[in-house]
């Protein structure tokens, strides 16, 4: 049976196999592909995730700390002291504006720290669900659990986000959406939800 000619359509392009038989090579070049694919779903998805995680930290930032700050020192400076008032005032705008960037902004790290962290906790959740399945002794293997889901997750975050900075090119696309309040629920659910999880069958045990 041959594969004269058949293209396999994607988001990041087409591949095209041209007179192909069904042969090992070629079956492995499509298994190769529907990884890839899969990959790249996976990819974009978790970019998803740490760009709801930022703007929500940033805007977090920004309105339960910087202009609180602001707004507590223009009316308590002197007002004699015009210069050194200015100088802070140009600080703060500067502040808001970077954080607007990721590449600049300070919260850019402690997202990333929230996604390892959260990662930890789901991967954690998962394996407490399956060991109630099977019925395996975990906690004979806690620390091996743990360790696993820790290294597990360093290596998903680095590995979406971080590599060849992955994360900047998709907030590029992500950012152009607007959404905000979606991304705060986003936020809640990827962060919030498994914690929860992990607490309600910790304590069912």
């Amino acid at each position: 049976m041959n594969l004269k000619t058949n293209t396999f359509a994607s988001n990041t392009g087409n591949l095209t196999f041209d007179n192909w038989n069904f042969d090992n090579h070629a079956l492995t070049n499509i298994i190769q592909f529907g990884v890839y694919e899969k990959t790249k779903i996976m990819e974009r998805f978790w970019n998803f995730i740490f760009y709801a995680t930022w703007v929500t930290l940033r805007d977090m930032s920004i309105n339960l700390i910087s202009n609180p700050i602001n707004y507590v020192i223009v009316k308590i400076y002197p007002k004699k002291r015009k210069k050194e008032f200015k100088n802070f005032q140009n600080y703060m705008k500067n502040d808001k504006k970077s954080e607007m960037y990721p590449e600049k902004s300070k919260n850019i790290s402690h997202a990333f720290k929230f996604m390892l962290i959260s990662t930890t906790v789901s991967i954690g959740v998962i394996i407490i669900i399956i060991n109630y399945f099977i019925d395996f002794q975990f906690e004979n293997s806690a620390f091996l659990g743990l360790f696993g889901a820790m290294s597990l997750s360093i290596f998903m975050n680095y590995y979406f986000l971080y590599s060849n900075n992955n994360y900047l090119t998709y907030f590029k696309l992500i950012g152009n959406q607007k959404t905000p309040f979606n991304s705060y629920v986003i936020a809640f659910m990827f962060h919030v939800v498994p914690l929860f999880t992990l607490m309600f069958l910790a304590l069912k045990k």
